[in-house]
């Protein structure tokens, strides 16, 4: 990796990935085919001094005003960046055919990441369902809700998190 120092030179450091994950499938009931499903993840990633990647997913943003945050436009939070990260994912897939052929898969996940460069931990978190309308995730329409933290500079480079904001996503999936 590279960054620029106080001078304007460029610096380069060398980049160090770390990570471990776990994924459970957990059946509960053979008969009505529901299930516990969880995923954790631990990751120590050093991509230099201060990193931080703000990402937003489709954001639809394009620019920060004058007042903008050190989050960027739209929708996005730091949510890489040199430190730790923990990330835990878990899901209740309800009985198959609960309606017709359909189901429901109810989620939550979070993130907390220490990252290097802001002062504070970095918290996001959502909470949604999947209605499997086959029965399966060829054919899902998910709604979830999802928390993060905005993150402002204090004018002396120090970064500070004064505020939440909220997003409600609704998508269709269909696998062909």
């Amino acid at each position: 990796m590279w960054n620029l120092n106080a001078l304007n030179d460029t610096v380069f450091s060398p980049m160090l990935l770390l990570g471990a994950d776990v994924f459970v499938d957990l059946p509960l009931n053979k008969e009505k085919q529901n299930a516990i499903t969880s995923y954790f993840a631990y990751n120590y990633f050093d991509l230099g001094p201060n990193y931080v990647r703000n990402i937003g997913v489709m954001n639809p943003a394009n620019g920060v005003n004058t007042t903008g945050t050190f989050n960027g436009s739209g929708n996005g939070f730091p949510a890489v960046g040199t430190g730790s990260t923990l990330y835990f994912q878990i899901g209740y897939l309800m009985k198959k055919e609960l309606i017709g052929k359909s189901t429901f898969q109810f989620f939550g996940a979070t993130q907390i990441s220490d990252f290097e460069r802001p002062n504070d931990y970095m918290l996001m978190y959502e909470l949604g369902f999947n209605w499997l309308t086959n029965g399966t995730h060829n054919s899902k329409v998910s709604l979830n809700y999802q928390d993060r933290p905005i993150f402002n500079s204090d004018g002396f480079g120090n970064l500070n998190q004064p505020s939440r904001k909220g997003m409600i996503v609704l998508q269709y999936q269909v696998m062909i």
